[in-house]
């Protein structure tokens, strides 16, 4: 399946149970916003019950694949070794995602992330890996390798930091080179000094930072940093180009999200198109079923 021309294009994401109403909203809103779009749909995802499945593929052109047993082995691995990290075990799945292959170019959207624009100018450009600004970078600071703690702008040894919620990745770095460096950040080993709650973004960070090219944070506006008064104070919503509910608050909670909401009006907004766009699948899902 083609995008344009012969290009290989991919839109991956990975899901859980507990993550599959925002992954219905966050494929529908991009279906909305890119209509040029006509590539493969991909959901990595270890373990969904049959409603949720069925949820998903009422979109035809998505397909839920599960992780390689070696992924799965590693990441099982390091969640014994570290139990800090059994929880968001999941998250991992994340780069796995990142290495399936016979692409030209993959973009990984976190499955709490509400498209709102289009993509269209970032898969156009050659940049190996683009990526929007974390917390840290978001700070005019840099992160320790090591431990991946906040650290100042002039260290030499820090890393400037990306947010892993998006991430467009060409086909020079889908290698199996590139797995085999995000595998080995699996290693017990390597999270003896992190001090942070980090998880996959650490690992992809740690490999691939030295390949990103930041671009604005209208691609990936994170909230909860925004909320916070981190992220750009001064963005208007019709300049978003994707609304990403990182942090405790997700769109299907809304206890979580009321607080958040009446606090800033354009996570209002973004809560109020999330809506929308799971409103766009439901009413997909229905009529799919109706043609059974």
């Amino acid at each position: 399946m083609t995008s344009t021309g012969k290009a290989r294009f991919a839109l991956v994401t990975v899901s859980s149970d507990g993550f599959a109403t925002g992954t219905a909203a966050m494929i529908a809103s991009f279906r909305r916003t890119n209509p040029w779009f006509t590539g493969d749909i991909v959901i990595v995802a270890d373990s969904l019950h049959e409603g949720a499945r069925r949820l998903l593929t009422s979109d035809r052109a998505v397909r839920i694949v599960a992780a390689e047993p070696f992924w799965r082995e590693a990441i099982d691995h390091l969640c014994v070794e570290r139990p800090q990290l059994a929880k968001k075990r999941d998250r991992f799945l994340s780069l796995s995602a990142l290495t399936l292959g016979g692409y030209d170019k993959l973009l990984f959207l976190d499955s709490d992330t509400l498209v709102a624009g289009d993509f269209g100018e970032l898969f156009a450009r050659p940049e190996p890996l683009l990526a929007c600004a974390d917390s840290a970078t978001l700070r005019g600071e840099r992160r320790d390798a090591g431990r991946f703690v906040r650290i100042d702008a002039d260290s030499k040894d820090g890393i400037a930091s990306f947010n892993a919620g998006m991430m467009l990745v060409d086909c020079t770095l889908l290698t199996d080179a590139i797995r085999n460096a995000l595998l080995a950040g699996l290693a017990p080993g390597e999270w003896d000094r992190v001090e942070t709650g980090h998880t996959d973004q650490l690992i992809l960070n740690r490999v691939l930072a030295p390949s990103v090219t930041l671009v604005p944070s209208c691609f990936n506006l994170l909230l909860g940093q925004y909320r916070r008064g981190i992220a750009p104070p001064a963005i208007r919503a019709s300049e978003v180009r994707l609304f990403h509910f990182n942090g405790p608050a997700k769109p299907w909670d809304a206890s979580r999200m009321a607080p958040a909401a009446a606090e800033r009006s354009l996570i209002l907004y973004a809560w109020r198109a999330w809506h929308r766009a799971l409103e766009d699948h439901l009413a997909m899902f229905h009529l799919a079923q109706a043609k059974q």
